[in-house]
């Protein structure tokens, strides 16, 4: 495949037989994710459409001879999976939504044990190349977790934000810790604060609130404006040990 044929790059890390990371980015701005990489696997998924200039960043770092030559390697011994599915698709579809039917598709796939001790320049590439999608997306995907466990809903969302998540109230606020505790011990020391500054809320009873965040050691408090109760996600303990960054 040539690298200006992709319209689409789908980004996979499962971990055993949970999905760490699930994300979907095409050359028109639609993105799907679920997931920030860590255990356990999130029950948020949504779909948005986003600025065109994430798909374009992540392209940017692709290089022409993976795509000529992608590796699709298995280690013969494996107690604990982890596998990297990179897959590049274009060329069009002969059914809209069906990603099964693009003309052309190139796959780069690692199934490794959690401890491998094997390396490769298109294992980093693929390991990079997912981090990426995730900090280019962490933003948005951090307002879809907002909404999902307070209801709270912000500008980056946007009209055509589709959020598929927990049905129970316990459910939702399960899922948003496990969130709030991946976020707060990724490799790339992402900022729970940072990615809520400067961003107005509309809350459920329409007024409007600016959300400022508080990272404590065992707990990160979401306040929305000065005139509510804060709320907050109890975490079960301090960030783990940052070492590799799916766990």
């Amino acid at each position: 495949m040539n690298k200006q044929e992709i319209e689409k790059i789908s980004m996979v890390v499962n971990a055993g037989p949970l999905e760490a990371l699930n994300i979907k980015i095409d050359k028109t701005g639609n993105v799907y994710r679920q997931g920030c990489g860590g255990l356990p696997e999130m029950a948020t998924s949504a779909t948005a459409v986003l600025d065109k200039s994430i798909f374009d960043k992540l392209m940017e770092s692709v290089p022409q001879g993976i795509l000529d030559a992608p590796l699709n390697y298995e280690e013969s011994d494996i107690k604990n999976h982890l596998e990297y599915i990179i897959t590049f698709y274009g060329g069009g579809q002969t059914k809209p939504n069906d990603d099964s039917t693009w003309t052309k598709t190139t796959v780069v796939r690692f199934l490794l044990d959690n401890n491998t001790s094997f390396r490769d320049p298109q294992l980093s590439f693929a390991d990079k190349l997912a981090l990426d999608a995730a900090e280019l997306t962490n933003a948005w995907y951090f307002d879809v977790m907002i909404d999902v466990r307070y209801g709270n809903k912000s500008t980056r969302l946007g009209a055509k934000t589709n959020i598929s998540a927990p049905s129970s109230e316990s459910d939702r606020k399960e899922d948003f810790d496990n969130y709030a505790s991946q976020i707060r011990s990724g490799v790339r020391g992402w900022d729970l604060a940072a990615l809520a500054k400067d961003t107005v809320y509309t809350m459920p009873d329409k007024t409007k609130a600016v959300l400022e965040v508080k990272i404590a050691p065992d707990m990160t408090y979401f306040t929305f404006d000065a005139t509510t109760e804060p709320q907050h996600a109890e975490l079960a303990g301090a960030p783990a040990e940052k070492k590799k960054w799916w766990k």
